[in-house]
């Protein structure tokens, strides 16, 4: 059986944190398939949110886990593996 492992790497997200903040955000700037997995209880996409993700990336799929917040892939691990294999085509 196959596995997957998460894996973060916190310094570099520590240390590009101002630069991740600043990202250029242009209208249509992914023009490729592309999938917004979130939770349904988190506090950062809100409607609002997810609207100017799709002006974003206007092939976005969208996908929520009801039960989950922000870090989806640890509170909903199982489910965020096999939302993600379907997206991919797996």
């Amino acid at each position: 059986a196959r596995s997957a492992r998460w894996k973060l790497n916190v310094p570099l997200i520590h240390g590009d944190y101002a630069h991740i903040l600043d990202w250029p955000y242009e209208k249509g700037l992914i023009n490729a398939p592309s999938m917004l997995l979130y939770g349904g209880r988190s506090v950062y996409t809100s409607p609002e949110a997810r609207s100017a993700m799709r002006g974003l990336a206007p092939e976005m799929r969208e996908h929520c886990i009801e039960s989950a917040g922000h870090w989806v892939h640890a509170e909903a691990p199982d489910e965020t593996i096999s939302v993600i294999r379907e997206f991919l085509g797996a």
